[in-house]
């Protein structure tokens, strides 16, 4: 019986908060996925946590990028009436 057995490394990512930084998120998944790296756990806050969530649900991030461009431009509308 081993008392310390070598456990598949897993990976965790963390996504912060600030509406700038969720262009960031989308190009460090993007590259993780280019590079066939597994998120095994993933966390958000504020954007972090919208993204992490549609992310982890199974949208793409061009979708999800689109998603965001669009609430932007209708927000921009909304604003100017």
């Amino acid at each position: 019986m081993k008392l310390f057995r070598k456990k598949e490394k897993k990976t965790g990512l963390g996504l912060g908060g600030g509406a700038v930084l969720g262009a960031v998120h989308l190009g460090v998944l993007k590259v993780l996925k280019e590079k066939n790296i597994k998120i095994d756990c993933l966390s958000g806050t504020s954007i972090g946590s919208f993204i992490g969530a549609l992310y982890a649900f199974g949208v793409d991030t061009n979708q999800i990028r689109d998603l965001i461009v669009k609430g932007y431009e209708e927000a921009q509308k909304m604003l100017a009436e």
